[in-house]
């Protein structure tokens, strides 16, 4: 089980393709281990305030693989969300052969989250039972938000934000002011928050401990999350 590293990088994940961000999970048995059985688990989200959606991006190739490929049948990923912390999970959407996605990347159908209203966590769920067939499965451009979004504004990215990987400070750029900065670990805690309140801020990383970390940012009621290695 391994926590989703969730990120806002552009309309389409290029899967095996470079460093695209993308999480990555691997959908094939193994006899060995029984079967194929993996998580992919979100940060806490605070859902109390207002109507959320949820919007992000898949894609699907062979393993090790820029290839495009299909679920083989009985092969699945799911979406999934809880408000217990893990107690009871709820589908919200699933991949199959019926709905495979493309090599290069396909927008979900926008998740109206208004019927969740609580502390929430999100999951994807992958399994694989019977199949020879080794795929892997991305998710990326992960992001909450209190407004709809098209497929053109979703490709926006609000700010900019630089070096990554990042030895000591990472500068945030935006073209409004940035309202809250919030830094977690991989296991979803926080262990930053601050609130600038300005176009161009700077976050001080240089007492934490080198790894991968995501950085919320709330702009003008739109929250994007980005993931950064701290060297």
């Amino acid at each position: 089980m391994v926590h989703l590293e969730h990120h806002r990088l552009g309309l389409l994940t290029v899967a095996n393709d470079g460093s695209t961000g993308a999480a990555r999970v691997n959908v094939y048995y193994s006899s060995f281990s029984g079967g194929n059985d993996d998580w992919l688990i979100s940060p806490m989200f605070d859902l109390s305030s207002g109507t959320h959606y949820l919007n992000l991006n898949v894609a699907l190739t062979a393993y090790a693989s820029t290839a495009s490929t299909t679920f083989a049948d009985g092969d699945f990923v799911t979406l999934m969300v809880t408000e217990d912390n893990g107690s009871n999970w709820t589908e919200l959407y699933r991949w199959d052969v019926n709905n495979s996605p493309s090599a290069t990347g396909d927008e979900m159908p926008e998740i109206d989250l208004s019927s969740y209203t609580s502390m929430t966590k999100f999951a994807f769920y992958a399994n694989s039972d019977t199949s020879n067939i080794d795929n892997d499965f991305f998710i990326d451009d992960f992001q909450i938000t209190t407004t709809s979004l098209g497929i053109d504004e979703a490709s926006r990215s609000q700010f900019t934000y630089f070096p990554n990987p990042v030895n000591d400070v990472l500068t945030i750029k935006a073209q409004k002011a940035v309202e809250d900065i919030t830094v977690y670990n991989m296991l979803g805690q926080v262990v930053k928050r601050q609130a600038p309140n300005t176009m161009n801020c700077t976050v001080d990383l240089s007492t934490m401990q080198s790894g991968a970390y995501f950085v919320q940012v709330s702009i003008d009621n739109t929250v994007e999350t980005v993931r950064v290695l701290k060297k």
